[in-house]
């Protein structure tokens, strides 16, 4: 009887355990932010509360062509990096893969500075993602 019960809570355990090792897999971006991009040269933070651990960041812009001016990162043991993003960015295309120092960081907020370009269409959107 122990032992079936045992088996079942392992059986059970599985599906979860999977969930976990799916959204952690290296390689695979997760959206952990998004904003949508104002007229002109707009500066927004955008808060990413939780204990993810990541050791690569990117953003993508939908709708829109942004201009990327500035992009900082401060992660949750108060340390900042400053990443170099100054490019224009098309619709529905994302940086390059923007490398944190050191190992996998929890990041806490991220500051950008960007500018829309063009405005006929619906509000540009810039989605933040990491892995």
């Amino acid at each position: 009887m122990w032992k079936h019960l045992v088996l079942a809570a392992l059986l059970a355990a599985l599906p979860a355990a999977a969930a976990v090792a799916d959204t952690a897999a290296p390689g695979r971006w997760q959206t952990i932010g998004f904003k949508d991009v104002g007229r002109g040269v707009d500066r927004d933070s955008i808060g990413l509360p939780g204990q993810r651990r990541f050791a690569q960041i990117r953003l993508c812009a939908v709708r829109h062509p942004i201009r990327l001016h500035d992009f900082t990162v401060r992660f949750a043991n108060d340390n900042y990096q400053r990443l170099p993003v100054r490019r224009f960015l098309e619709p529905n295309h994302c940086t390059r893969p923007l490398d944190f120092y050191g190992r996998r960081h929890n990041v806490d907020r991220i500051w950008l500075t960007y500018e829309r370009i063009g405005g006929v269409g619906g509000t540009p959107v810039i989605y933040v993602q990491a892995r």
